[in-house]
């Protein structure tokens, strides 16, 4: 099983949260069938006035960093809506402008953008001064191309097609994790690049991507967090109580192995923790304490009762010993 531990992963999608039964979340599933796959993350940036011409340009210079960031498909943003209010003309034919294009009407351009009904509060706000960027990731084909049969499975309750699509479809979820975690982190450095910009506010990122990948830390943070906490206080514990080195390593030893055997069936069947499950690693090693507490206090006692038995007869009796009441309790416990 250790060959496997490498494996052991995180599973921190919204859909573990979800209760699979519910009528709304499979009805859901088959209207978004109908859609195409798609996540983007939000970059939000404040400035006093951005529709000067140095905010365009600073606009602009950070619409082409953010474009820059491994796996982005577009980058949109109040540069990329078409401005009908400022219109040029082609052989007497109006083209829409943007404000990419240099001979914009700045003051028309910001009272257009202030009423647009899908920029206002979208990608500016009301007062013109925060701005959103929607950095737009690019999907892998395959998984675009599996997302609407497995949502339409699921939302059908069809076993057969779920599981013929099981191993593409986590594949294809896998490689939209790296690319998501690549983007996203790539985004967060630029943010901190860009927060002494003269932005009244550091960056800030938000967005489905950005959520997942945070889930993602957060679990694994916790794991170590708590994992490397517990297993110091409790070996301090032993420690103090017992003042023997076999008697704190070996009950520590103990209480390890149970945690690594778990986690190595977890990933040699392919199962990984979730924000739901995340305590099971530590939660598992604490339950486990007060059993070699017991056994150690029972060798004690019949080493103090019986000093003329071999250790390892000592052994085998306070096992035997404690056999009935640990089985109760683990099966309370359980």
């Amino acid at each position: 099983l250790t060959d496997f531990l490498p494996r052991f992963g995180v599973e921190a999608g919204t859909n573990v949260l979800l209760n699979e039964d519910d009528p709304d979340l499979a009805y859901y599933n088959l209207t978004r069938s109908q859609w195409e796959y798609d996540e983007y993350a939000i970059v939000c940036a404040r400035r006093p006035e951005w529709f000067t011409p140095e905010s365009i340009a600073v606009l602009r210079a950070l619409s082409d960093a953010a474009a820059k960031a491994p796996h982005v498909r577009t980058v949109q943003s109040i540069l990329t809506v078409p401005l009908l209010r400022n219109r040029t003309s082609i052989l007497g034919l109006p083209i829409p402008m943007t404000l990419a294009d240099p001979k914009i009407d700045l003051a028309k351009a910001r009272a257009e953008l202030i009423q647009h009904t899908q920029a206002l509060g979208n990608l500016i706000s009301e007062d013109g001064r925060d701005l959103n960027l929607l950095v737009v990731l690019e999907v892998p084909e395959e998984m675009k191309r599996l997302e609407p049969q497995w949502s339409a499975a699921q939302g059908m309750k069809d076993r057969a097609a779920l599981q013929a699509l099981d191993g593409p479809y986590h594949a294809a979820l896998e490689e939209l994790r790296v690319r998501r975690s690549a983007m996203i982190l790539s985004l967060r450095t630029l943010a901190g690049e860009w927060k002494a910009r003269g932005f009244e506010e550091p960056i800030r990122i938000s967005g489905l991507p950005e959520i997942n990948v945070q889930l993602v830390e957060h679990v694994q943070e916790d794991l170590v967090l708590f994992g490397v906490l517990s297993f110091a206080l409790f070996t301090l514990a032993f420690l103090v109580v017992y003042r023997r080195l076999r008697w704190t390593s070996l009950p520590i030893l103990a209480c390890v192995l149970p945690v690594l055997l778990i986690l190595g069936t977890m990933a040699m069947a392919g199962k990984k923790v979730t924000v739901i499950t995340s305590n099971l690693p530590v939660l598992l090693f604490t339950l486990m304490l007060p059993y070699t507490v017991y056994f150690v206090e029972r060798y004690r006692e019949r080493r103090a009762l019986k000093p003329d038995e071999t250790a390892l007869d000592t052994c085998a009796g306070a096992g035997r010993d404690i056999w009935t009441p640990c089985l109760y309790s683990c099966m309370t416990a359980m």
